[in-house]
């Protein structure tokens, strides 16, 4: 066997060592120790299969078929006392006023609505839609007070009183009449989309399709009119603004007049006038006087200075050039003679002669050439500083002529923007009058409303669902109480023969204090009924000399007492002073561990796995019930094992009774494989949960794996139904081939 003890858990849990096939001796037990037991919690599953149920409406067909078409005759008769509302829808396009259209931005007053606030721009336009004006006109255009569907009705009171109310007398200016006619449209916006759709109900499917589209006319007559309004309103302001911009114009022009005759001007105030220009003249001759000047003066500079060879360049020519070469040549001639002839010779006299007179004419000529070139500097600085003086007066003229300028460019602007505004109000006028004349509006009719033909209330898919509601909810209640009622109609306990034996029955047990649960009935309250019936089902199942022996005990499904059952079973063998094991074999709903408050982290699935019998040894709880251990369930998925009678054998070669508390038959085939290694089986069956032809098919199921059977304990099965159900049963049990 497979030991499966933890460290954590050793104050409580005792390690035992079993024989089974392997031929293991077996070891005395150390585990009759108390522990702690804490209240046990919770009850066994409860729940109730389809096929239960399949079964009791098919039993049933009959009455719940009638109580099916009851209630669609009922909900066919209320649709047609309810009176038929049609529904006309018609759909309309809004867009956001062109700006751009003959500049119409400028001819509102209002501030226009932005693109970005294009949704409060359509519900303004749907709360106008619902106005009571709007509705007004739809009212009378359709003559509405005249229809009895928007007539005010009198109250139970005053029918009562026999007072009546004047509704053909209701005019359609009063609130409440509007109110009336408000609860019948609904306008709403399709989406995110500048569509509206203008949904108008009615009994009268042509009245609904007329009112949707009177409804429709109205706004857009009404967006048009205050559009024109809205024109109307501008041109006005906009004559009286003419005649003052008139009488700005007027005064402007004048003060330029004015300012023209008085001021001289010549130009016009333009820009380029004949000061300037006259200034700009006298600004380049006096530039090329002061080259001129500049020009003469390095000239006559130049000149002055007899070393510098520029110089002679200067005042160099064509009669200097002669003189210079003359007297060139007479030198040479000169030295040429002065190397043959003495200073005194005739010769060298006469050449000394002509070259005296040749430099004496150059010298001449030199100086009047200075005197020329000083005498055309001192020329141009006269004219220079004539020009000088001019052009200094010339400024002035043009500063005086500038500002002069400016004043009559200020006024000619002035002139211009007062002629700018008269024309732009002239303008916005006519385009206002050709704006009031063309009635534009910025809605337009996508969908006109048609006349509907299909009522919209009442709903037919709603009142064929209250039909199929109405009827199916009595029908269920009625079938599950005709079967509950045959099920328990009175039978004679002699018809059948007695072949499975009654254990006992299991009554309801009343805990004395809050500690107190029915899976510890035995040990809390030793005395009370549903011990006693526990102690009469040990007496049967352990006869004198039985020991020891395994129990097992199932239930045809869950939630029907079998833990509770198996507990008791358990306790009352232990005060007996027995050595008890309880082992939790249900691996769907096991509750052994929340009942005496230990772990389920390993067991009875551990200790069943492949391979876990070839160890010899198994870890059980032991409680504050002496001589009682508990083995749970453990969290390890229970599979098909082919060693199960090795795993029987060896607890029971260990405790005097092991009691095993397994699935339910019809849950889990594992109930079976189990039960076919134990001595005997007590088939624990609540009425509340089973009905005979589900306790017939757990017992055939049981029998036909030719598991023996004990009896059966019932649970939760009043007086009156006992003898019925026991006698079924055993019935069942007489009728197949068992042990």
């Amino acid at each position: 066997m497979q030991q499966l003890e933890r460290g954590a858990e050793q104050g409580s849990r005792k390690v035992i060592q079993v024989s089974g096939g392997n031929g293991m001796s077996p070891v005395e037990p150390q585990w009759r120790q108390s522990a702690t037991l804490p209240p046990a919690s919770g009850a066994d599953g409860e729940y109730i299969g389809i096929e239960q149920v399949l079964a009791v409406l098919w039993r049933q067909k009959i009455a719940v078929g009638a109580s099916l078409l009851t209630g669609i005759c009922l909900a066919l008769l209320l649709y047609s006392s309810q009176p038929k509302f049609y529904k006309a829808k018609t759909t309309l396009e809004i867009q956001l006023p062109n700006g751009d259209y003959l500049d119409h931005r400028q001819l509102n007053p209002n501030m226009e609505v932005a693109p970005q606030t294009m949704e409060p721009y359509l519900q303004t336009q749907i709360r106008l839609m619902q106005s009571d004006s709007a509705l007004q006109q739809v009212a009378e255009r359709l003559t509405l007070s005249q229809h009895p569907e928007y007539m005010a009705q009198p109250s139970r009171w005053k029918k009562l009183l026999g007072m009546k109310t004047a509704g053909s007398e209701i005019k359609a200016v009063d609130n409440e009449f509007i109110d009336g006619v408000r609860e019948h449209v609904d306008v709403r916006m399709l989406g995110e989309t500048q569509i509206i759709e203008i949904a108008f109900e009615a009994q009268d499917p042509a009245l609904a399709a007329a009112g949707a589209n009177a409804l429709a006319t109205a706004y857009l007559a009404f967006s048009v009119n205050r559009q024109v309004d809205a024109i109307n309103q501008t041109g006005d302001l906009l004559g009286s603004q003419i005649a003052d911009a008139r009488e700005s114009l007027k005064a402007s022009e004048t003060k330029l007049q004015d300012y023209v005759s008085t001021s001289g001007l010549l130009s016009g105030g333009d820009k380029d006038s004949v000061a300037e220009q006259r200034l700009r003249q006298v600004q380049g001759i006096l530039a090329a006087a002061q080259d001129a000047r500049i020009t003469d003066e390095a000239h006559y500079q130049a000149a002055m200075d007899p070393e510098g060879k520029p110089a002679n360049d200067v005042v160099e020519s064509e009669t200097l050039r002669v003189y210079r070469l003359r007297m060139t040549d007479l030198r040479q001639q000169l030295a040429q003679s002065s190397e043959v002839l003495q200073p005194t010779h005739y010769k060298v006299r006469e050449i000394q002669a002509q070259l005296a007179e040749v430099e004496q004419a150059y010298k001449r000529e030199r100086t009047g050439t200075i005197d020329r070139l000083k005498n055309q500097m001192e020329s141009a600085k006269a004219r220079e500083g004539a020009l000088l003086k001019d052009y200094n007066e010339q400024v002035g003229r043009a500063s005086a002529q500038m500002t002069n300028s400016v004043r009559y460019s200020s006024l000619k602007n002035d002139v211009e923007t007062q002629q700018k505004l008269y024309d732009s109000l002239v303008q916005r006028t006519k385009e206002a009058s050709v704006l009031s004349a063309m009635r534009s509006s910025n809605a337009k009719v996508v969908d006109r409303a048609a006349v509907p033909y299909n009522p919209i209330r009442p709903v037919k898919a709603l009142y064929a669902s209250l039909g199929f509601g109405a009827g199916l909810l009595p029908g269920l209640l009625i079938a599950f109480y005709r079967d509950r009622k045959q099920s328990r109609r009175p039978v004679r306990r002699d018809d059948y023969p007695l072949g499975l034996r009654s254990l006992g029955v299991l009554p309801h047990f009343e805990p004395s204090t809050l500690t107190e649960e029915p899976e510890t009935a035995c040990w809390t309250s030793p005395e009370s009924p549903l011990a006693r019936v526990i102690e009469g089902a040990c007496n049967y199942l352990f006869p004198r000399g039985a020991w020891p022996r395994v129990i097992g005990v199932t239930s045809p499904h869950n939630g029907e007492g079998k833990t509770t059952a198996a507990c008791n079973l358990a306790i009352e063998l232990a005060r007996s002073g027995k050595s008890v094991l309880l082992v939790d074999a249900d691996h769907h709903t096991p509750r052994l561990h929340d009942v005496f408050a230990i772990t389920n982290h390993s067991g009875f699935s551990e200790f069943m796995a492949p391979g876990g019998a070839k160890s010899g040894l198994v870890s059980a709880w032991v409680t504050r019930i002496p001589n009682l251990a508990v083995l749970p369930c453990g969290e390890r998925r229970m599979s098909p094992a082919d060693h199960y009678a090795d795993v029987v054998a060896g607890l029971r070669s260990e405790f005097d009774a092991v009691i095993i508390d397994l699935p339910a038959v019809l849950a889990s085939d594992t109930a079976c494989q189990i039960a076919a290694n134990v001595d005997t089986v007590a088939l624990v069956v609540s009425s509340e949960y089973t009905t005979p032809q589900g306790a017939e098919l757990a017992i055939r199921k049981l029998v036909a794996q030719r598991i023996p059977l004990a009896g059966a304990l019932f649970n939760q099965v009043n007086k009156a139904g006992a003898p019925r159900l026991i006698g079924e049963l055993a019935h069942a049990y007489a009728g197949t081939e068992h042990p």
